[in-house]
């Protein structure tokens, strides 16, 4: 179905069409006063559409406010820090494959214990965040490879250090920025659709609530055949709101149209554990990072000797 601003512009068009055949009618008869006034009322169609086109793009910079929360930087920063060749052995647990491979939505969870010195140095380089980052690498390289397509990919890396990657709202929002853009420009029908319902509401400006984000999250999965998320440490979600993200990555998984797979790390906290027990999980062992930790140790030591 058309939008009121799409209609409009087609409208522009078969009246520019009309007018363009008018003029040329009016040419042959020699009636050039008429063919004037056709020419001037063309020009003002045009002027008005160029308004619009104006007007359009003002919306779409007032939506990408409401939704925009920084998610790329800090991708970046992990990705370039990360052990060069390392958590290969990831993609090689039977697990992770079968997430890959299956044909039905799934939710994987790899869970990190975190106590002693272990954990400090894996937490250290070769932790959950950097295991993360190989995921979302390995995801861009084969989504982009892929003939096919179809398939659309968001990520977010959690913080409780920062407000934006520790509450719900702004981690939702962050998945609608990825999955709704189309192009440089352009986003999908239902983040229109939501602004417009917020600015008859006289909330076009405002933040969108943890409501409007997991609603409209759903709206956009169903959009495609095929979805992938990957979020890093639940576990550094506000623990009083935590449940809420919880809750709707489920919600994605049960009432979306399409596939939709996703990939989470966390701690062992009880209530994520609990909110995602039937789904599998991969428990990151000892001997999982061993040449990593060695690799780590040794370069750490080498580059501290020069």
């Amino acid at each position: 179905m058309l939008s009121e601003g799409d209609t409009k512009l087609a409208n522009y068009l078969d009246e520019v069409m009309r007018l363009q055949e008018n003029a040329d009618w009016r040419t042959s008869m020699g009636e050039t006063r008429t063919m004037n006034m056709h020419v001037s009322k063309l020009q003002a169609l045009l002027h008005e559409l160029d308004a619009s086109v104006l007007r359009y793009d003002h919306k779409l910079d007032k939506i990408t406010e409401i939704i925009e929360v920084p998610y790329m930087s800090r991708h970046n920063t992990i990705s370039e820090k990360r052990l060069e060749n390392s958590v290969g052995w990831l993609f090689d647990r039977t697990e992770y494959k079968e997430w890959t491979s299956c044909s039905s939505s799934k939710l994987l969870l790899l869970r990190v214990l975190t106590n002693g010195l272990l954990s400090c140095v894996l937490l250290a380089r070769a932790g959950k965040t950097y295991i993360t980052s190989k995921v979302v690498d390995g995801l861009k390289e084969s989504l982009t490879s892929d003939t096919e397509g179809g398939a659309k990919f968001a990520y977010f890396y959690c913080n409780r250090a920062e407000e934006s990657r520790r509450d719900p709202t702004g981690i939702l929002c962050a998945l609608i920025q990825q999955l709704a853009a189309v192009g440089r420009k352009n986003v999908l029908q239902p983040v229109f659709n939501t602004q417009k319902e917020r600015a008859n509401r006289g909330q076009a400006c405002s933040s969108l609530t943890l409501g409007e984000s997991e609603n409209l999250l759903i709206q956009i999965v169903n959009i495609y055949p095929q979805c992938i998320i990957c979020i890093d440490v639940l576990d550094e979600i506000d623990s009083q709101k935590r449940s809420d993200v919880l809750k709707a990555l489920l919600r994605i998984i049960e009432e979306s149209n399409g596939l939709v797979k996703i990939f989470v790390t966390a701690c062992n906290e009880v209530d994520i554990i609990h909110q995602f027990k039937e789904f599998p999980h991969i428990e990151l062992q000892p001997e999982d990072n061993i040449s990593d930790i060695e690799r780590f140790i040794k370069k750490k030591t080498n580059k501290d000797c020069h």
